[in-house]
């Protein structure tokens, strides 16, 4: 991962490669975000371990406040997550790291990018859309409570 992604900072904010000293630090990030779907610690130690793994961090000062991940398969990728501390939200946090995010994977050679997002989260959809994402499709009761998970692509160029 390293070498991938720029140390770019944005107002108070940088993004940088995560590594595994930031674990504790990205799981309270995933927990305030996704609360019973959050991922477990052990899943995300495996994501910033994975040379096909993507993972960035938002870190604001000294604090990490964001997250990024995605996996690469072959030309494609797929965005497993992404989030932001609630009270660092509406702040173009989760903008810079997406840019980020497909900044990188279109230097390591993905040229398309997939993701889910809960079919309730506007916010989010309005913002892989902004991004070029488009609707490929709905699966039902693909998170923990039942709800439906949109499914999105987008070509990177």
């Amino acid at each position: 991962m390293s070498g991938c992604v720029s140390n770019r900072r944005s107002e108070d904010f940088s993004i940088r490669a995560a590594s595994v000293m930031d674990l504790a630090e990205i799981y309270v990030v995933e927990t305030a975000s996704f609360a019973k779907d959050a991922y477990p610690s052990s899943l995300l130690e495996k994501l910033v371990l994975d040379p096909q793994a993507i993972f960035i961090v938002l870190v604001n000062k000294s604090e990490i406040i964001g997250y990024c991940v995605s996996k690469r398969n072959n030309t494609s990728s797929h965005l497993i997550s992404a989030a932001v501390l609630p009270d660092h939200r509406r702040r173009g946090a989760a903008s810079r790291m997406l840019k980020e995010l497909l900044a990188a994977s279109y230097q390591r050679g993905i040229r398309e990018m997939f993701l889910e997002v809960r079919t309730d989260n506007v916010r989010a959809i309005r913002l892989y859309r902004r991004f070029g994402f488009t609707d490929i499709g709905v699966t039902p009761s693909y998170y923990s409570d039942g709800s439906a998970a949109l499914r999105m692509r987008k070509i990177i160029d």
